[in-house]
């Protein structure tokens, strides 16, 4: 009878296992914006809304850039690429997850919502986007951010990204701070 009940507990531990297993990669990605973001000079005008990528990184994508998970591709340089669509050909596009305007298009990105707006303008003060990373387990995988923040000159500012190289293995919350020129990692949970 024990040894019954012990080879039950260690089934159902197999079975939790799994269960864990699977259900593992999932990543919550909270933006707390302040009151006003992506404001050029720092002051509270001019403003605009913020497009943000999410990006997914397998281990073979994150050797093939190895400029991305360094932060030698700053923002600017990483949403010029985009619009282009050229130099991204080795990253599958269902791994960029996109906060940004226009029509879903499965062929250049995996659309979350619109853009971000500053909550004086109306938007929400936190902005859930929910991630799945294949490749989570892996040392070579990452999970990068970056924001199309505006330089002054109403270009991209070249800001490096957030990266998680590795990703967190067991911890799924990550919250990221933006503000009126930058983002900052907060906290993982």
């Amino acid at each position: 009878m024990i040894q019954r009940r012990g080879h039950r507990a260690a089934g159902l531990g197999s079975l939790g296992l799994l269960t864990v297993l699977t259900g593992c990669g999932y990543y919550t990605i909270t933006f707390k914006l302040e009151n006003v973001i992506n404001a050029p000079t720092g002051a509270d005008l001019p403003r605009e809304p913020l497009a943000v990528d999410v990006v997914v990184l397998t281990a073979e994508e994150a050797e093939k850039y190895p400029e991305i998970v360094d932060k030698r591709k700053g923002a600017d340089q990483w949403f010029k690429d985009r619009e282009s669509g050229t130099p991204l050909g080795g990253i599958d596009p269902s791994h960029i997850y996109a906060c940004r305007s226009g029509d879903p298009n499965k062929q250049r990105d995996n659309l979350q919502r619109t853009t971000l707006l500053s909550p004086v303008d109306g938007g929400q003060s936190t902005v859930p986007v929910r991630i799945h990373h294949p490749n989570f387990l892996s040392d070579g995988s990452a999970i990068v951010v970056y924001a199309a923040f505006k330089d002054p000159k109403g270009g991209i500012a070249n800001k490096p990204p957030i990266v998680l190289h590795p990703p967190p293995r067991w911890k799924t919350n990550i919250e990221i701070g933006v503000g009126k020129k930058d983002i900052v990692l907060n906290q993982i949970r």
